[in-house]
């Protein structure tokens, strides 16, 4: 009772404060309470304004990391799902490889024959891919009978899961397990694919081992990427974890607990060997179904990986049965109102600033006249009110509200100050709208223009007649516009029609000239349309800024494009290489066996020249590709064209006026003479065919000057310049982008192989130069060739050494090479020549074989699967520092790879190359017993090509 008697009595008490201090607050003075308003107005939308503005910003902030963190899930996620469908059709192909069917459905004691031909066949398809871990064959009892790892040759993998889904001819599923204890328990995923004969019969299972490392590295390129802290972790279809990007403790971890039947197929094919059992039974918990059900949904969840409050979002992947799941932490994701403070703040000071300086000024403007005017009824009452007083501002009444109806007596007065701040707002408001880049126009009804309008209007379009119509004002040089906008204009103030569809009507956009407008169109309305704002933008320079962007764009595909079908066209050169070794040495076998008048003679005859026409196209291939190898010199290009000038007048047909113009003293160029001259004799032969009715062919050279890359200060760029002018037929737009692709040709069947042009871009790319085409249909066409000058002056390349008749005499060679074809065409030459030749498929046998024979010369191929031939070239001569090294290429990557004492033999070569080649080697240890090794097969060279 006491306790709610003191609780009352408190209670009463607070009220009493709280009434005195209002009754204390409405005892204050006018200009007090002015201010403490003006002060509670001044300082609150101030700080509403910058906390609205700080919550906008971390809003915003927040939405753009959780933006990139899906989107970095999307690019992991899609770059697994190609490596995935990537590594699937490698091991299809494969497993229809003819090879490996015929082993597969071969008897045992075949199987036995064939072994050492499918080893070098499973090497070959493994090519040098670091991800996979090996490849093998399997019969239809589990039992792997061919492998490149050969501690598996053997072993049973029945029961395997992979195994038994390929054999049944299901699609696979990519299970991360732990290999063999024999191969390194290395995290590995099989792809496996059943080996068919043509009947559709499955006769064995051929798999791909693929280091589940690459995975992880996949999965790292996310790391940091999608907000500092972030990380990655990728699940199986039975919740194991089975890739983590920061921490591979947690891999194969179960997320959940596994169910029994899972559990025990793992357990009888030990899917991580000895800690089979210990992983089952170690449960990391993480919520995979509930996130699966959320796919590309961001979740909240505290990580044991950092131990922090993290967002999450998880990509699902059907045909894997993978969940890869993103996370980033939530404070990286949350913006600092520390840092969002430096923008927000001065807007809000300046609101306070604004706020302020209204309090002031209503201070002066309202709180002091109404004080003056309670002074002057104060003063009326006393009967001291001046006359002029009395006269403006008595009030009616003896308050203060009756000295604001005096005011009301003055409001002419205030009206006519208002009138007079309006017209300076109006002035201002013109300004703003002469300067702020567009034209601005009023109309009614009628389209007639009202007098306020931007002062751009009349240095665009002139000035406007009296009551001219905006229609005519605007299309005075386009009648079509005018009419248009006319017709339009009327259905938009016709209220049988509908608004929008009038606002669809009217034009969008003006061209006078050389300039371009745009038209934009805002409606006055007050219950129907009674006036009409155009807005007028000229985009004149924005819609060049795009065109020319879409033209660089164009520009960078075409640019993308020829570089992937270079790419292409080398690959497939370079394999053809290797055929036509094999190919013209049989030829020439034959044709050396075979006697005059023999009827199989025209044959052998027939396979040798098409041999020759395969390798010169292979050749073409090559330069398109900048992979063919030359022998770049200082060359002088005038020197070059003057010294095919009768080849290319006896080329061209009287009809065709040739006209050389060659600059005094060109720079010199550092390019193969023999290339430089196909370039040449490709171009005049092109022009020739454009001109079949006659016509004018000029060759010029020149010099010029630039900066690098149009940069001041840079050093100046130094080009010597080629350029081929015909008058013929021109090149339609349609074709100018196509004229460098391979076998594209405009002319009749059998009358051009496509590759003339093309030829003429791989050698002008890899002597780093440029080639433009300018060319109109009727016109002619204009070739356009830049290369890079050199220092120093030109000149012509070392004559080759004279040719001597060179005999083995048991001299012993060394030969290198993992094709067997060309390694047996290669011995049979050798031997024919009396040398002793010890054949070895890769360089592993080759350092066996040199520990076993004394080796005079060694000819080995470049690119080999394991070591390389520069390589295996660099451990011989550190034994022996004088040993005469011949190597093999079908091309060479780079320019300036081979040193001058370095020997190359391109393929495909034939007797006469291969033995002046080894005479070249020996006679260069006889005069220069330095090594013969290219630069990048000592420690730290980059990897060459071949």
């Amino acid at each position: 009772m006491d306790a709610m008697t003191r609780e009352d009595a408190s209670h009463t008490a607070r009220r009493r404060r709280l009434s005195s201090a209002w009754r204390a607050v409405g005892a204050w003075p006018l200009r007090r309470k002015a201010s403490a308003l003006l002060l509670v107005c001044g300082v609150l939308p101030p700080l509403v304004v910058t906390a609205l503005l700080l919550q906008r910003e971390r809003t915003m902030v927040r939405a753009a990391n959780v933006a990139l963190l899906q989107a970095r899930v999307d690019e992991v996620g899609h770059t697994l799902e190609a490596i995935h469908h990537g590594y699937v059709l490698a091991a299809a192909r494969a497993a229809r490889d003819p090879e490996i069917v015929r082993f597969c459905a071969a008897a045992r004691e075949e199987r036995a024959r064939a072994l050492r031909s499918l080893d070098e066949r499973l090497e070959v398809l493994r090519v040098d891919d670091p991800s996979v871990r090996g490849l093998g064959v399997i019969d239809r009892g589990g039992t792997i009978l061919a492998a490149t790892e050969p501690q598996l040759v053997g072993a049973n993998v029945a029961y395997r899961e992979y195994f038994q889904r390929a054999l049944a001819g299901a699609d696979a599923i990519p299970d991360v397990y732990l290999s063999v204890p024999a191969t390194g328990r290395v995290p590995t995923v099989a792809y496996a694919a059943p080996v068919r004969t043509r009947e559709g019969a499955v006769v064995g299972v051929y798999v791909l081992y693929l280091r589940a490392q690459m995975l992880w590295d996949v999965m790292r390129t996310l790391n940091g990427t999608a907000g500092k802290g972030s990380f990655c972790a990728l699940f199986d279809r039975h919740g194991f974890r089975i890739g983590h990007s920061v921490n591979e403790k947690l891999v194969f971890h179960p997320s959940t607990p596994v169910a029994e039947d899972v559990a025990r197929r793992m357990l009888s094919e030990r899917r991580f060997q000895e800690r089979t059992a210990e992983l089952l039974a170690a449960v990391v918990p993480f919520p995979l179904h509930e996130i699966q059900q959320r796919e590309r949904q961001i979740f909240r969840r505290l990580s044991p990986t950092n131990s922090l409050w993290n967002l999450a979002v998880a990509r699902h992947f059907p045909a894997l049965g993978w969940t890869l799941v993103a996370h980033v932490p939530e404070h990286e994701v949350e913006v600092r109102v520390s840092s969002l403070l430096p923008h927000v703040v001065p807007a809000g000071l300046f609101g306070l600033a604004l706020a302020l300086a209204g309090g002031a000024l209503f201070m002066r403007k309202v709180v002091r006249p109404i004080r003056d005017l309670a002074g002057a009824a104060a003063a009326l009452e006393r009967g001291d009110f001046p006359v002029e007083r009395g006269e403006r501002g008595a009030p009616a009444a003896e308050d203060e509200l009756g000295g604001l109806a005096q005011a009301f007596r003055s409001m002419a007065r205030t009206l006519a100050d208002r009138d007079h701040s309006l017209r300076a707002r109006n002035r201002d408001l013109e300004q703003v709208l002469d300067n702020v880049g567009q034209g601005f126009l009023a109309m009614d009804a009628a389209g007639a223009m009202s007098q306020e309008r931007s002062a751009v209007l009349r240095e665009w379009f002139g000035e406007a007649r009296p009551d001219e119509p905006v229609w005519t004002y605007l299309g005075r040089e386009d009648d079509g516009f005018a009419g248009r906008m006319s017709r339009a204009w009327r259905s938009l103030f016709d209220d049988a029609r509908p608004l929008e569809l009038g606002l669809a009507q009217l034009p969008a956009r003006l061209q006078r000239g050389e300039r371009t407008y745009d038209l934009a169109y805002r409606l006055v309305e007050a219950g129907a349309v009674e006036r009409v704002i155009l807005v007028i933008s000229d985009v004149t320079t924005a819609l060049a800024k795009e065109q020319s962007e879409r033209k660089m764009q164009a520009e960078l595909q075409q640019a993308q494009k020829m570089e992937a079908v270079g790419l292409l066209a080398s690959g497939i050169a370079h394999d053809f290489n290797n055929l036509l070794v094999t190919v013209l040495s049989c030829s020439d076998f034959l044709l050396a066996e075979l006697p005059e008048g023999d009827p199989r003679r025209s044959d052998a005859v027939e396979i040798h020249e098409a041999g020759q026409r395969a390798a010169r196209l292979v050749a073409q291939l090559l330069a398109f590709g900048r992979k063919s190898l030359g022998a770049p010199v200082r060359t002088d290009l005038n020197a070059v064209v003057r010294g095919i000038e009768k080849l290319v007048r006896r080329a061209i047909p009287e009809s065709v006026e040739v006209s050389l113009a060659l600059a005094p003293e060109p720079w010199p160029l550092r390019i193969d003479p023999g290339q430089l001259e196909q370039v040449i004799l490709n171009l005049v032969v092109n022009a020739r065919d454009a001109m079949p009715g006659g016509g004018r062919l000029l060759v010029e050279t020149s010099n010029e000057v630039s900066a690098a890359e149009g940069r001041a200060g840079e050093p100046l760029s130094r080009s010597v310049v080629l350029r081929v002018s015909d008058t013929g037929c021109g090149i339609a737009p349609e074709v100018l982008s196509k004229i460098f692709v391979p076998f594209f040709t405009t002319k009749e069947r059998g009358k051009g192989t496509g590759l003339g042009l093309s030829t003429v871009f791989g050698i002008v790319q890899q002597a780093k130069g440029t080639i433009a085409v300018a060319s109109e249909p009727g016109k002619g066409a204009t070739f356009t060739i830049q290369l890079p000058a050199c220092d120093g002056e030109a000149r012509d390349a070392a004559p080759a050494a004279p040719s001597r008749a060179v005999d083995g005499a048991g001299a012993v060679v060394l030969l290198v090479e993992d094709e067997p074809g060309v390694r047996r065409v290669a011995s049979r030459l050798l031997s024919r020549r009396g040398f002793r030749v010890i054949e070895a498929c890769d360089a592993s046998e080759a350092l066996l074989r040199f520990e076993d024979a004394h080796v005079d010369l060694v000819l080995t191929d470049v690119v080999m699967p394991g070591m390389s031939g520069p390589e295996l070239a660099a451990r011989l001569q550190r034994v022996r520092p004088r040993l005469p090294v011949v190597f093999m290429s079908g091309y060479s990557d780079r320019q300036g790879v081979w040193d001058d004492g370095t020997v190359v033999l391109s393929k495909p070569f034939t007797e006469a190359t291969l033995l002046a080649k080894l005479d070249e080697a020996l006679i260069r240890r006889e005069r220069h017993p330095g090594s013969a090794i290219p630069p990048s097969a000592e420690p730290g060279g980059a990897p060459l090509g071949a």
